[in-house]
């Protein structure tokens, strides 16, 4: 699920006022399959050959939300100077669940 929007306009009577906002918000819920050879405890000695004895497959869920804000403000007190204030924030959590054997 994605969602972006930005709102902006200009106020006063001779417009010299100004404020934008925008904002976006991403939730993501991916999977990764992967293959992990498992090795033969009792046979595996120092210096020799590793041998294994199965393969697990382990399937990984991750759930990320990710949102952020953006803002400014001018105010344009003469055709020739402008004075402008900018700040964001943002933020990134990433929620895991995984190491399932099937």
């Amino acid at each position: 699920m994605e969602a972006t929007g930005t709102l902006g306009q200009r106020f006063g009577s001779q417009k010299r006022f100004g404020a934008l906002i925008g904002g976006s918000y991403d939730w993501n819920g991916r999977g990764i399959d992967d293959l992990e050879p498992v090795p033969d405890q009792a046979v595996n000695m120092p210096g020799s050959p590793t041998q294994y004895e199965a393969i697990d497959i382990r399937e990984y869920r991750y759930y990320r939300t990710r949102w952020g804000m953006a803002g400014s403000l001018d105010y344009k007190p003469s055709m020739d100077r402008r004075c402008t204030y900018m700040g964001c924030i943002r933020t990134l959590r990433i929620l895991a669940s995984g190491g399932c054997t099937r």
